[in-house]
């Protein structure tokens, strides 16, 4: 059995949606999204953006709603279905929250401490809501991917048995290849739009929606699905990106990243590609859908929607407002070892703690523990 706190620390990092740890193939992205518009580069390499395949003549043309459909299908397939591996060093610039000096610094607002996170807290509920008793019988994950997370809650008897629901194919098929050589027993993984489709079970224990849910615009008719998969007492955990939707940052963000990545030397600053990151940027609307329709839909709305609909038990705002940004495509030079590389992050994420505390910036990620009603 894990011992309680180190849960997350050994299953989450490559879960599906740890945010974004695959949509942030840096260089498929919009340069302005990146700050990397106005660079120098260090070497020959050139930075790509990814284009979208044309249209083979004489194959007839979807149009409207088919057409924005098979998109948002296709993109989520490429974005999602299918993770290259990459060193530890790669998915902090990647992933920025993944960053054991980050992780550590959203543990602490999640639970206190920088060792235990909000899966700490869950197993806290899970217990009060039966009788003591541990693991759970039943459990569905939301936008489940490869389906790390749920099989480190297997491993950590927070649950026995588990439907994870995702609409990527060749995140499925890997799932269920990691979990029979895991030999995890109980694992059923259904291929699911939950944009179209509600939840099949009934009378569960557990609710899993880890940076999920908000690739969902019906976000009404998904959460009146969970309630009604849900037993009365049953737990809805969410850990969500809640930030601005279709990742609109505000000005002010935009204002502070820029100030901290413009204030470190310079070799905190460059790519692995050899670029220069020089400020933040925002990508426009439609760079967004172009790349993932379903990214960020209607973030900011989740907190509201699910506490018209739940009981909240836990809200732990998580913070990464500034960092997640700001280390984006340059994570992987913050050595975690380097005394120098933690105190440029640590001033990072004091700054991130000031402007949440002083509401002068929301904290773009939470922690939201909700119930059934009894």
């Amino acid at each position: 059995m894990l011992a309680e706190g180190s849960i997350i620390r050994s299953v989450v990092v490559f879960h599906r949606r740890p945010v974004l740890a695959r949509l942030f193939w840096v260089l498929s992205w919009p340069l302005r999204f990146l700050g990397l518009a106005r660079l120098r580069t260090f070497s020959s390499r050139t930075i790509r953006i990814a284009q979208k395949p044309r249209q083979p003549r004489g194959e007839s043309q979807p149009t409207g709603d088919a057409q924005e459909h098979a998109h948002r299908l296709a993109r989520v397939e490429t974005v999602w279905g299918n993770a290259a591996p990459f060193t530890e060093a790669e998915q902090w610039s990647r992933y920025p929250l993944s960053h054991p000096v980050v992780k550590m610094a959203m543990n602490r607002r999640a639970s206190g401490d920088p060792e235990r996170d909000g899966y700490w807290l869950l197993r806290k509920h899970l217990l009060a809501a039966n009788a003591g008793k541990l693991p759970v019988k039943h459990a569905v994950s939301l936008c489940c991917g490869s389906g790390s997370l749920d099989r480190g809650l297997v491993q950590g008897q927070l649950i026995s048995r588990f439907t994870g629901y995702d609409l990527a194919a060749g995140a499925l098929d890997a799932a269920r290849a990691a979990a029979e050589a895991e030999g995890i027993e109980g694992a059923i993984y259904k291929l699911r739009d939950l944009e179209r489709d509600g939840l099949d079970e009934e009378m569960v224990d557990l609710v899993i929606a880890h940076h999920a849910v908000h690739h969902i615009s019906r976000l009404e008719q998904l959460f009146d699905s969970v309630h009604l998969a849900l037993r009365p007492g049953g737990i809805f955990h969410l850990e969500e990106f809640v930030g601005p939707n279709r990742f609109q940052w505000t000005e002010r963000q935009l204002e502070e990243m820029s100030a901290w990545v413009g204030s470190v030397p310079e070799r905190y600053r460059v790519t692995r590609d050899g670029a220069l990151k020089t400020y933040v940027g925002r990508a426009t609307i439609a760079e967004m859908l172009a790349f993932d329709p379903s990214e960020a839909v209607r973030s900011a709305e989740i907190e509201r929607l699910v506490t018209e609909r739940f009981e909240i038990l836990e809200r732990r705002p998580l913070g990464g407002t500034l960092a997640m940004m700001a280390l984006v495509a340059i994570g992987h030079n913050f050595d975690p070892r380097s005394a120098e590389a933690v105190d440029h992050l640590q001033r990072l994420l004091r700054r991130e703690d000031e402007l949440i505390a002083s509401r002068e910036l929301d904290s773009d990620f939470m922690v939201l523990i909700a119930r059934r009603a009894l």
